[in-house]
């Protein structure tokens, strides 16, 4: 619809539900293409404003509505499994739930407010209330119009936010009392990492195998892989390498096969395989040269593929066999920090998935009181090749495409100028150690992200990354 919105020329408005469960933790499909909803709105709304655009564009995120949500089984196909039955007792929980949630009409009444003032977030709570069942909205602001339409602006010392709800609902658990076990012998455990032939992932298997583990290396470009097991073994580590294609599940399989077969037990995982594309709407905020309603489906396709798919078919594959021989052991997904950032690109939505696939990934370990955690690691720039990642690219999703001198340029200043990955294997094996679930290794973007989630609840408009600030903040000495 966007062409055409776009190419008419005349006042618009996109509004895409997402859910209250886009901007919490949670583990399950529906939370994770509702965290993908979100920043993909968010970078949508900064494409839109760049190009000078008369459409905005808004994401819902409520909470309980009365709706018939539950019962999307209904219309389940046949080929994803056909309708699924719940518990005569699920079912009363769910509807219950429902019933006391907010009208549909109400919903309704604020979207299409929040059209008329131009908000980008719309987080629905009863009219004129701000109960317990509404904490996460923590404030109710005055609503800030977009910045793109002339003679609507507001300064944010207008924005009035009222005081925020303190109740016993809203006041998070602490990580202290939800500590699980924590890794602390590493020598003589095996440790799979995939995208381990060069950057992060080569670093993470070089740490580990400084620690005395067995290390499998995993990775797509085999003369590659090749060389960093001869580098490894050069040192006398105990290493194997295993080429895999993280799309496919079945290669997943046999990694984990032979690692068994070699060592025995896999007690660490490491999904670290990644990919960025050309063709994509850029990294973190949207800043980028395709328009997200320009990304073609075939670079969707390979990053989500990739970025997503391949950490989800990972956990599928190796955590089952992890929880059956019952030692402590650790998981370790590669997200970003554009998955804590708007961004309207393939990869800033797979990074958001990794990121609440992880969150809910260490609830369920827990619940399932296994002697496994996990962690989600959220870098900035490493000093790695991910912007060639093109070179990887299988032709079935496109033609690669070579990278111009500015695209090269670009690079060597964001990447070049990075963190050193072994910076970054440090402290993702302390994290590992203490147990922490976020791992944020620079803390130059924390600013950033603080901003990102007050603006969703103070209903501001999406933050904007200026990248070429943030190279004046490497060049005073922080970690971006």
């Amino acid at each position: 619809f966007l062409p055409h919105m776009v190419g008419h020329g005349e006042e618009g408005h996109v509004v895409n539900t997402s859910s209250v469960a886009g901007i919490t933790p949670g583990g399950s499909a529906y939370s994770v293409s509702k965290h993908g909803v979100l920043t993909l709105t968010e970078g949508l709304h900064q494409n839109l404003e760049r190009i000078g655009s008369k459409i905005g564009a808004s994401v819902l995120c409520p909470g309980a509505v009365q709706t018939q949500i539950m019962n999307a089984d209904r219309n389940r196909p046949d080929e994803y499994g056909g309708a699924g039955e719940r518990s005569e007792g699920e079912a009363a929980a769910f509807n219950a739930f429902l019933a006391s949630g907010i009208d549909p009409a109400n919903v309704a009444d604020q979207v299409l407010q929040s059209i008329v003032e131009e908000r980008c977030y719309v987080l629905p709570i009863p009219t004129g209330t701000i109960s317990c069942a509404n904490a996460w909205r923590t404030c109710s602001p005055e609503p800030c119009p977009r910045r793109g339409y002339p003679g609507r602006r507001r300064a944010n010392a207008e924005r009035r936010p009222q005081p925020p709800v303190d109740c016993p609902h809203n006041r998070h658990t602490t990580r202290r009392t939800l500590r699980g076990p924590t890794m602390r012998d590493f020598s003589g455990k095996t440790a799979v990492v995939t995208g381990a032939a060069s950057g992060m992932g080569y670093a993470f298997a070089e740490r580990f195998a400084a620690e005395g583990m067995n290390v499998v290396l995993a990775d797509i470009e085999t003369d590659a892989l090749n060389a960093a097991v001869v580098r490894l073994e050069q040192q006398e580590r105990n290493v194997i390498g295993v080429e895999v294609n993280t799309m496919q599940r079945e290669t997943l399989e046999d990694v984990r096969n032979q690692a068994i077969d070699r060592f025995g037990k896999i007690h660490v995982l490491c999904n670290n395989a990644g990919v960025t594309s050309r063709r994509d709407g850029g990294l973190g905020s949207g800043v980028g040269a395709v328009p997200v309603w320009e990304v073609p489906d075939s670079t969707w396709d390979w990053v989500m593929g990739v970025n997503f798919w391949g950490v989800l078919y990972g956990l599928q594959v190796f955590v089952p066999s992890m929880l059956e021989h019952g030692e402590t052991g650790h998981i370790v997904n590669t997200a970003s920090v554009a998955g804590l950032i708007p961004g309207a690109s393939a990869y800033s939505v797979s990074k958001h998935g990794v990121l609440t696939l992880t969150e809910g990934l260490w609830h369920h370990l827990r619940a399932a009181d296994s002697n496994i955690s996990a962690s989600v690691l959220c870098p900035g720039f490493v000093n790695t090749q991910i912007n060639e990642a093109e070179r990887n690219r299988p032709s079935e999703f496109g033609q690669s495409i070579e990278a111009n001198e500015a695209q090269r340029m670009a690079s060597q200043v964001f990447l070049g100028g990075g963190m050193d990955p072994s910076d970054v294997a440090d402290l993702v094996w302390q994290a590992m150690v203490d147990d922490h679930l976020y791992i944020l290794p620079h803390d130059g973007w924390r600013d950033v992200i603080r901003g990102r989630i007050e603006s969703v609840l103070e209903g501001q408009q999406p933050v904007e990354v200026d990248f070429q600030k943030m190279m004046e903040r490497r060049a005073g000495g922080a970690n971006v």
